[in-house]
């Protein structure tokens, strides 16, 4: 009997722990999603600033040409 409840004992810490391990895993791939949005929408303003300079320099090259 308390070989069993020794036993029964470890599974639930066991379980535990893996259950711990496995929310410290999804906050962690959670956290690298957002970054991952973040780095996303970064590039994204970066390409359209660069295509906005791109417009004006050639508005620029246009009207000095013209």
């Amino acid at each position: 009997m308390t070989e069993t409840t020794t036993t029964v004992e470890e599974i639930r810490q066991t379980a535990q722990l893996a259950s711990q391990k496995a929310k410290a895993v999804a906050d962690t791939a959670q956290k690298t999603l957002q970054i991952s949005h973040n780095g996303r929408k970064s590039t994204e303003d970066v390409a359209a600033g660069m295509s906005r300079i791109r417009k004006q320099m050639e508005a620029l090259r246009r009207a000095l040409c013209a």
